[in-house]
């Protein structure tokens, strides 16, 4: 999948509000909203100097409600999140004129892991038939490896002359159709 691989978040500020600290209720806004991200992984690296700045930092909200606060990425390093589990924010800086994050999305290369991608926070920026030719050829070429492997499993126990595993067939089934459904949720109707 070519969406969506990647973007930058920047948030800028004006000389004289650079270079105070912060002292309002609307400084106390973030940068960015809570959110969390289409893909399974985010690579996040941070160009911005941190030097001088205050603030900045990424917030995370708990499975408790707890918010914890996160210094980013020193100039040149990155940090990976699972950005799509974690519920998370960018909080502004100060004492710096900008405050800038690239951010590379990432999913599982194994067919085998779990990955809930979602794509319907990127119909507002992405063309929509773009978006659902891939989404849906990435899913489907995932799909269609388990069922091979699936397929491959149950010939070996047919030649080994095992009993039928009803049950652990129906348990890959399921899965897969759950699979399916989460699909069909973020194929809505043209």
């Amino acid at each position: 999948m070519d969406v969506d691989i990647g973007h930058v978040n920047i948030s800028v500020r004006d000389d004289a509000a650079a270079a105070r600290a912060p002292d309002s209720d609307a400084d106390d806004k973030p940068a960015f909203g809570w959110h969390t991200d289409s893909y399974a992984f985010v690579c996040v690296t941070m160009p911005s100097d941190w030097a001088r700045m205050i603030g900045g930092e990424t917030a995370i909200r708990t499975g408790t409600g707890e918010v914890l606060e996160f210094r980013g990425p020193a100039t040149g390093t990155a940090v990976i999140m699972q950005g799509r589990y974690i519920e998370h924010q960018a909080l502004k800086a100060f004492r710096g004129r900008e405050r800038i994050s690239m951010v590379a999305s990432l999913r599982p290369k194994s067919p085998f892991v779990r990955d809930e991608t979602i794509i319907r926070p990127l119909l507002p920026i992405t063309p929509k038939s773009t978006l659902y030719y891939q989404y849906a050829e990435y899913r489907l070429e995932n799909l269609e490896k388990r069922v091979r492997h699936q397929l491959r499993v149950m010939r070996q126990h047919k030649k080994a002359n095992r009993d039928f595993d009803g049950a652990s067939a129906r348990k890959f089934l399921l899965g897969e159709r759950g699979f399916i459904d989460t699909m069909l949720e973020e194929l809505e109707d043209s």
